[in-house]
């Protein structure tokens, strides 16, 4: 090989620093969240006559997204910490006060439902921010993330949608509401690269139950690492590294299966995807699998996102 194509395949390489907010190792392909734009909510003057048809429609977006946190709930079985955020959801969803508040500013204002919606949900946010209290701060995105699923109803507005994403990956995003966090129950995800997020996040306490490793303060990171892109989440230095050359797949790969290997647990299986690599990815499980028994390869071609 000659040493421009040497160097080509080594600045290929990308290592980004972030935080550390879930330790652990994960090796997959990148699967990156898109970033959509903010709703738009535009301000819009009714009279009294039209108060009961946005009201009738703020209820059945109440209902539909009340209706959808019950069949989430249903699905996360007896993982107590994902019950316990849908099971706040479903109350927050239903608080009296919230609602009374928004009623009367609707009344009293004489805006469209979306945009007293908006301002409320604004306001409320804004005194948890300012409480001091980090918890509290991060409830502020709690309220944010429930709220807006019923913006996203009144404004028929659909995000991505989070049950795309395949086993296998680590999930590149700008940030991911506790909505969102379902996916940690529903595949196998290696690990997260963000660039929003907070130590005492529901996200975080989330990747920590299920011991995915988890990276946030990553600047533009959805714009600098493409999908399907190999990618290393390194929860102990708090590095992402994307499409890695060989020596560091077969440095982490190798600390990964080590580490896993070396717990307790006989009578599990160790499942290992290897999604059309070119490396030495399938080499190296081979030879894992040889030696252990409880170490088991799918090698299925690249299939892509979408």
């Amino acid at each position: 090989m000659t040493p421009y194509g040497l160097a080509g395949i080594i600045l290929r390489m990308k290592v980004f620093n972030g935080i550390s907010a879930s330790d652990g190792l994960g090796i997959g392909k990148a699967c990156v969240i898109p970033e959509f734009g903010r709703r738009v909510i535009s301000q819009k003057a009714i009279s009294a006559s039209e108060l009961k048809a946005g009201w009738t429609r703020f209820e059945a977006a109440v209902k539909l997204v009340t209706s959808q946190l019950e069949e989430e709930l249903k699905a996360v079985g007896d993982n107590k910490l994902q019950k316990d955020i849908f099971s706040t959801y479903l109350i927050m969803l239903a608080d009296p006060v919230f609602i009374k508040e928004v009623k009367q500013a609707y009344e009293t204002e004489l805006f469209n439902i979306e945009y007293i919606l908006n301002k409320k949900i604004d306001e409320y946010a804004e005194r948890l921010r300012n409480s001091g209290n980090e918890y509290l701060t991060e409830r502020a995105k709690d309220i944010w993330d429930i709220f807006g699923r019923v913006l996203n109803e009144l404004l028929d507005f659909h995000p991505f949608n989070i049950d795309l994403v395949p086993d296998g990956s680590v999930i590149v995003a700008q940030a991911l509401s506790p909505s969102d966090t379902m996916i940690l129950s529903k595949r196998k995800i290696e690990g997260l690269a963000l660039t929003e997020g907070g130590i005492s996040s529901h996200v975080t306490i989330l990747a920590r139950n299920y011991g995915i490793p988890l990276i946030f303060n990553l600047e533009k990171i959805t714009s600098n690492i493409k999908n399907g892109e190999k990618v290393i989440v390194d929860g102990e230095k708090g590095l992402i590294i994307s499409e890695p050359d060989e020596k560091t797949v077969e440095k982490y790969l190798k600390k990964c299966l080590d580490s896993v290997l070396s717990q307790t647990l006989k009578d599990i299986e160790i499942i290992c995807i290897n999604d059309g690599s070119k490396d030495s990815t399938l080499d190296i499980l081979k030879g894992y699998a040889n030696k252990d028994s409880r170490v088991k390869i799918i090698d299925k071609p690249n299939s892509g996102y979408g």
